[in-house]
């Protein structure tokens, strides 16, 4: 008995010690039935779909290098404290790739709306059960074929045909008919938790037209368009870290689901389609339960998409719960105008029909288009902007409960350009609503009248324009005096208004807390005439003598590439001038213009990643 007890015991102790976390490898040319190390990698998917139950909570799966085709989803969890993280091996760049369609091999008779049919196709590799796909969208008869198993290479399914009228079959669709797959090249689906993706470059190579016939989201064309979104995210405790994503639809969807998600070190530009009316998809699509654990958008740069840099949308739809509980920390949100005839590169803009409640912004950088914080709903509250830069005009709406500190307002100098556009038109809002305190602000013009500040909405005693206080030039160009200071009380504490531009240029460096040999170098130059070059000092960086390093400019990341080689001096050059802008695949121009020699973002890595 003793014997039994005590060897009970032991297997207890035994199972209760931690396992050692484990790596495994994927490649492009990997296999299912493979050992899963760097000399017998498993394909992606394997990995993906926990690899017959090897992948366990607390391992590593290392991508080896090159170009992963297809849309992929996530099978497998981790648990609290143990994620489940497929990373970039060191000095390899792999690229997941949505580029891919199939076709089919037999025609699919006429049958009714709603009927059962079989698809048969050249490959069902890149396809998965329960998925939607769309059929002879180019040929002119569109069809969907939902709610899908497969059966030796064949797609059964229920078929829809929305552009057939009311009562119509479906007509036959040919042999050699495209099959598009309706899934995005990354789905983190809602019943999965606790699993990492870090360093990935996650894209769509084709040339296709970003261009929509016209201007509905739920037309059947442009829902059914090839090129998908990037990453969408319904799941629990996800990471996605230092990823590139580009030239999909949305760059990164993160859905209502999604609960207490982090995103650091996303590069997002080039995502989207250009409709009659203006872009349409974003670099970012959120909506976040405000109930649900807080979600975290740190060191994320956003710029040149074709819909918002950002969009936090808060539909109005019945049953959706309050909205918010997010923060965004270091973050840098570049919207700027390239002359597109049609509204693109839309700037940060969040609210809608729900209201929105507790949100952070703190020390990031928002250049060119103003962001937007609230519109449509009169009940938002809890905002917090802290120790940001903006080389631009935010716009406040509709919010009570909002702390605006220790922020620097600097607008590029132009005539009409205003410090901020703060909107009291929340229910029964009031101007002590707000709290604005320790701020500075650079006079953004010097033409008559000196406008600063912008409130609406105004009234007979209230033309719009606020100034800094009564001594500034062009006070008293509105009925009645009206001062930020004097008459809303606002920046009375530890605030400074400078009517000359800021001095010198000034780098904020973004450390990586994922990767030590990564940052984001942010660059304002101030100075007139623009300084050519600025010393960015990396003494305290802990570089050996002759490592090799590359400067990206994150709006051409992968064209405009600058390589070095560290010579122990303090400082390394950082040019401001020669750079370019990259243009969208199956686009004919940049989406936003060159904000050099004004302001650079750059990617500074070490060790030559990423194939340098």
């Amino acid at each position: 008995m003793k014997s039994a007890v005590l060897t009970m015991a032991l297997v207890a102790l035994v199972i209760a010690q931690p396992r050692a976390a484990r790596e495994f490898f994927v490649a492009p040319a990997g296999l299912p039935r493979n050992a899963g190390t760097a000399d017998s990698p498993w394909d992606l998917r394997t990995a993906l779909n926990n690899a017959r139950g090897i992948v366990q909570p607390g391992d590593t799966v290392f991508l080896l290098d090159g170009t992963y085709r297809g849309h992929f989803s996530v099978r497998t969890s981790g648990s609290p404290g143990l994620p489940i993280k497929f990373k970039a091996l060191p000095f390899t760049a792999p690229k997941l790739d949505g580029n891919t369609t199939t076709r089919t091999t037999a025609p699919i008779p006429s049958k009714p709306p709603g009927a059962q049919v079989q698809v048969s196709v050249a490959s069902s590799a890149d396809l998965r059960p329960g998925e939607t796909f769309f059929v002879d969208v180019s040929g002119g008869r569109g069809q969907e074929v939902q709610q899908t198993s497969f059966e030796d290479g064949r797609i059964l399914g229920r078929r829809v045909c929305p552009n057939e009228a009311p009562g119509q079959s479906c007509p036959e669709v040919p042999a050699g008919a495209e099959v598009r797959d309706a899934d995005p090249v990354l789905t983190i689906p809602v019943d999965v938790h606790d699993v990492w993706f870090q360093g990935l470059e996650i894209t769509d190579s084709g040339t296709d037209t970003r261009l929509w016939q016209t201007s509905d989201d739920d037309d059947f064309l442009n829902r059914a368009v090839r090129r998908r979104g990037g990453i969408s995210d319904f799941g629990t405790r996800t990471r996605i870290i230092d990823c590139v994503v580009h030239d999909v639809a949305n760059g990164v969807g993160v859905w209502t689901a999604a609960s207490g998600a982090e995103y650091s070190g996303v590069i997002t530009f080039n995502n989207g389609f250009l409709a009659p009316d203006r872009g349409h998809a974003h670099g970012w699509y959120m909506q976040h339960d405000q109930a649900s654990a807080r979600t975290l958008f740190s060191r994320i740069v956003s710029l040149n998409n074709f819909g918002y840099l950002g969009q936090f949308y808060t539909s109005g739809n019945p049953g959706v719960a309050v909205q918010g509980n997010v923060a965004i920390d270091r973050a840098v949100l570049l919207a700027t105008d390239a002359g597109d005839p049609l509204p693109v590169n839309l700037p940060w803009l969040m609210g809608g029909g729900a209201p929105i409640r507790d949100v952070t912004v703190t020390n990031s950088v928002f250049y060119g288009k103003g962001p937007q914080w609230g519109y449509s709903n009169l009940d938002n509250e809890n905002l917090d902007l802290a120790g940001n830069i903006f080389r631009t005009t935010p716009t406040l709406a509709k919010w009570k409960r909002v702390r605006v500190t220790n922020n620097v307002f600097a607008p590029v100098p132009a005539d009409d350009a205003v410090l901020i556009g703060l909107r009291l038109d929340a229910e029964d809002n009031v101007p002590s609503d707000y709290v604005f305190e320790r701020n500075t602000y650079y006079a953004p013009n010097g033409k008559f009248p000196n406008h600063q500040f912008f409130v609406t909405p105004p009234s007979p005693q209230n033309c719009g324009y606020f100034w800094w206080n009564e001594t500034v030039n062009g006070y008293g160009y509105c009925p009645t005096g009206q001062s930020w200071q004097q008459t809303l009380g606002y920046d009375t504490n530890g605030s400074t208004y400078i009517t000359d531009a800021p001095a010198g240029p000034s780098i904020k460096v973004i450390d990586d807390p994922y990767d030590p040999f990564r940052r984001f170098v942010v660059v304002f130059n101030w100075t007139v005439p623009k300084a050519g070059s600025i010393a960015l000092d990396v003494s305290g960086f802990g570089w050996p003598r002759g490592v090799r390093y590359t400067l990206r400019n994150a709006a051409d990341y992968y064209g405009d590439v600058q390589r070095g080689t560290y010579d122990g001096a303090r400082t390394i050059p950082i040019p401001m001038t020669g750079h370019t802008v990259s243009v969208p695949y199956g686009y004919d121009q940049p989406l936003g213009a060159n904000t050099f020699p004004d302001f650079g973002v750059f990617v500074l890595d070490v060790f030559a990643r990423l194939g340098a």
